[in-house]
């Protein structure tokens, strides 16, 4: 009977003002809003089921209302990352942006899951909230609980050689950094200022040559 459906109908029925009622905080919730149809004669039943779902939750948001603000919370972080995810599965290199968001996506789903755990409710399958408890390992290998994603040493033992390099690197400029300042200021009664620059007359040829030959 669905083809009875038009947009007279939706009039009659008063389906649009409904609609217009139900108020939606993820882009899961727009996507099911425009689906939304009415039961149909014969799925009473049905309708009755999701009725007493209704009631329930009205109740469970009466008697949790801290519980529920906090999961309200939540739910207005998530974002929709379909794109993301179908990048994902067809082996595309995805980019640190949309690690950040997957990343911030498992984490809220983990914190839901907490706080929905926390009701007195026997959740209906249909309705539960799972954690993706490989990802969380995948994208936090160090178990630092915080939602900003760093492409981890743990990833790569390369990647950690490569790094490691560098740091020794960065030390090393720095020391002889310090020892080329101290000769300087011991032999040429000169102050290297915090930029790392020497204030010299260009006619003082004798000291620019002392200086190049400290320097090079």
């Amino acid at each position: 009977m669905s083809f009875l459906f038009d947009d007279t109908t939706k009039k009659i029925i008063g389906f649009n003002y409904v609609m217009d009622k139900i108020k939606v905080i993820t882009p899961f919730g727009y996507q099911l809003k425009e689906k939304l149809t009415p039961y149909m004669p014969g799925e009473e039943d049905i309708l009755k089921d999701e009725l007493d779902r209704v009631e329930t939750l009205i109740n469970l948001i009466k008697n949790n209302d801290k519980e529920f603000v906090r999961i309200k919370i939540l739910l207005e972080h998530f974002k929709d990352l379909s794109n993301s995810v179908k990048n994902a599965v067809k082996g595309s290199t995805l980019t640190l942006i949309e690690l950040f968001e997957m990343k911030n996506f498992i984490f809220l789903l983990k914190r839901l899951h907490e706080e929905i755990s926390k009701l007195d409710w026997d959740i209906p399958l249909d309705m539960r909230i799972n954690r993706i408890e490989e990802l969380e390992t995948l994208l936090d290998p160090r178990n630092e609980g915080i939602m900003t994603f760093y492409i981890y040493e743990e990833y790569s033992d390369k990647l950690k050689e490569i790094r490691e390099y560098k740091k020794k690197l960065k030390e090393d400029i720095k020391s002889e950094k310090k020892k080329i300042r101290e000769k300087i200021k011991k032999d040429l009664k000169l102050n290297v200022n915090l930029k790392g620059e020497i204030i010299v007359s260009k006619d003082d040829t004798e000291l620019i040559k002392k200086l190049g030959n400290i320097l090079f």
